[in-house]
C-alpha cells in the first residue's frame, strides 16, 4: 500500500504510460548498451509486487501486443512527468478499481484468479486503513501535550503513511514521522 507514494514527478518512478531509451521518467526505460546487451527496464512494478504473477500479466500482455501488431508509439524524449496521455493509478484503491474490471486481466488470468486477487487486496486495504485509523486516534487522543511542547516520547512515535478517513470528517494525507506531526495535518 505504501509503495503508492513513489508516483510523483521527479522521484524517477512512472507517472503515464510511457517508454523511452535511456529515460528514467518513463513507465518501460530500454537502458543504454550493446545490441547484444539489449534488454527492457519495466520501472512500474514496485517491490511488494507478487513476481510470478507481474510476469503472467508482462508476458500476456506482450503477446497480446504482438498478435495485434499494437503499437507502443514513439519514445519519449526527455520528462516523461510532462507527458498526459493516459495515466497509472496514483493510489492503490485506483489499481484495485482498474484491476477488478479489466477485461485484459480477465482474459489473461481468468475470472476466479481476478476475483480471488481483487478480494485479498480489498482484505489488505481496509487493514491498512483500520491499522492507520487506530494509530492516528492514538496520536490524537494521547499526545495533546505534544503540539504545545515539540516534544514526543519515543515509545509513542508513530509511522503513519496515506490517507484516512474515519467518517468524522477528518484525513491524513501524508507520511508522518510522529505523533506530533500527526496532529499537525489532522484537519476538520
Amino acid at each position: 500500500y505504501n509503495g503508492y507514494r513513489r508516483f510523483q514527478p521527479g522521484t524517477h518512478a512512472p507517472t503515464y504510460p510511457s517508454w523511452g531509451y535511456e529515460n528514467r521518467t518513463v513507465a518501460v526505460r530500454v537502458p543504454a548498451g550493446s545490441h547484444a546487451a539489449r534488454r527492457l527496464e519495466h520501472r512500474v512494478p514496485g517491490a511488494d509486487a507478487n513476481p510470478y504473477l507481474l510476469l503472467a500479466v508482462i508476458l500476456a500482455s506482450m503477446l497480446e501486443g504482438i498478435e495485434t501488431q499494437a503499437s507502443p508509439g514513439s519514445p519519449t524524449r526527455g520528462d516523461g512527468y510532462a507527458q498526459k496521455n493516459g495515466s497509472l493509478p496514483g493510489y492503490m484503491h485506483e489499481a484495485l478499481d482498474r484491476f477488478r474490471n479489466s477485461d485484459f486481466i480477465r482474459a489473461s488470468l481468468g475470472g476466479e484468479m481476478q476475483r480471488i486477487f481483487t478480494l485479498t487486496k480489498e482484505q489488505e486495504v481496509a487493514e491498512f486503513r483500520r491499522r492507520l485509523l487506530r494509530a492516528v486516534r492514538a496520536a490524537r487522543s494521547d499526545n495533546d501535550g505534544i503540539a504545545r511542547t515539540g516534544e514526543a516520547p519515543g515509545d509513542r512515535r508513530a509511522q503513519i503513511a496515506g490517507a484516512a478517513d474515519d467518517g468524522d470528517g477528518w484525513k491524513v494525507h501524508a507520511l508522518v514521522p510522529d505523533c506530533m506531526a500527526a496532529k499537525r495535518i489532522m484537519s476538520a
